[in-house]
């Protein structure tokens, strides 16, 4: 019988919460966890983000009882992935928050982690369509219009971008792949690993 477990996203915006909602059921069923997934915050971008995850870090102590793991998923910006998971290690920190809790940091934004892996996305568009892998060049928007011109390339004009394919796109990926081209996401992963294990164990 799988280990069962509470789960909160404090994510972004839709984007994140396609893609990332996704990865959290696949990894905590590889790893033999049930999850059950509250999303605490999924839209308003960063600045509702710090604020929702700062009220539930200053809010009820019994908060802490209340979930078995906390994500936060926050883009870098180009700020790196350290600036992220230090700043929010802090706000943990100043709050005396004391649960488990991962912080996701796609580099630069969210969207390259859809393009991890290539031939996951060529499959999602049946075959119609050659993804870049993503590189380490940083830009506004970059990746968002990679993403949404390899939707066009398959005949598809995108309704969300290209976000909107998110849970297949993770249903379709060869994880050691996808984590082998993007480093930030291998880190998300091994933390999330990690974090089921020992709600496993």
């Amino acid at each position: 019988m799988a280990a069962r477990g509470k789960v909160a996203l404090f994510l972004e915006d839709i984007g994140h919460q396609y893609f990332v909602e996704s990865i959290v059921m696949r990894l905590a069923a590889e790893s033999g966890v049930s999850v059950a997934i509250d999303v605490r915050n999924a839209r308003g971008g960063a600045p509702r983000l710090d604020r929702q995850f700062i009220q539930f870090l200053s809010g009820d102590p019994v908060m802490e009882t209340r979930y078995d793991l906390v994500i936060v998923v926050h883009d870098t910006d180009c700020a790196g992935v350290d600036t992220i998971e230090s700043r929010y290690k802090q706000l943990v920190q100043e709050a005396g928050y004391t649960g488990a809790y991962v912080v996701g940091a796609p580099e630069p934004h969210i969207e390259c982690w859809y393009l991890a892996d290539p031939l996951a996305l060529q499959r999602v568009l049946h075959g119609h369509a050659q993804a870049p892998v993503p590189d380490s060049r940083c830009g506004r928007n970059r990746f968002k219009r990679v993403l949404a011109q390899t939707v066009r390339q398959a005949g598809i004009e995108p309704a969300e971008g290209g976000i909107e394919y998110g849970a297949l796109v993770v249903e379709e990926m060869d994880i050691y792949r996808a984590c082998s081209n993007v480093p930030s996401l291998a880190r998300f992963v091994v933390h999330l690993r990690r974090a089921f294990r020992h709600i496993r164990d």
